[in-house]
């Protein structure tokens, strides 16, 4: 007489519920922009809308990041490989960078608020929607 053993794999379509609860998370983020900018269509071709003209330090504080999310990626790396000396600068790099992320966005802000007069009240409703799409 055979003994044989069946070994079952309980675990193949299970998704791990930290990975389920960060999909979620995204669709939910990716939902309520996709909201935001279609009430800020409908709303921008109704009358009175007044036009945002986007400060130039928003696009140097959109490479700040970028480089920043891409210094971080290439620190962790370095981690990996046990190369602290590289990873203390990668990190320092990364801090300094956020930093001046964090003040490229409040000069862009700044200059909505006291140059261009844009707040988070008025008829137009242009401001609202900047805000809350961007910041």
């Amino acid at each position: 007489m055979m003994n044989t053993t069946t070994i079952v794999n309980t675990n193949r379509n299970k998704i791990h519920p930290y990975k389920f609860t960060l999909w979620a998370a995204i669709a939910s983020m990716l939902m309520m922009f996709a909201g935001l900018t279609s009430a800020f269509i409908v709303k921008s071709n109704l009358s009175g809308w007044r036009t945002i003209v986007i400060p130039n330090i928003f696009w140097v504080s959109t490479v700040l990041i970028i480089l920043s999310s891409f210094i971080i990626h290439l620190a962790q790396k370095t981690f990996k490989e046990r190369n602290f000396a590289k990873y203390r600068l990668l990190l320092i790099t990364t801090l300094v960078l956020g930093i001046a992320f964090v003040i490229c966005q409040i000069l862009g802000f700044q200059e909505l608020w006291n140059v261009q007069n844009i707040k988070f009240k008025g008829s137009s409703g242009a401001g609202q929607f900047f805000y809350a799409i961007v910041g």
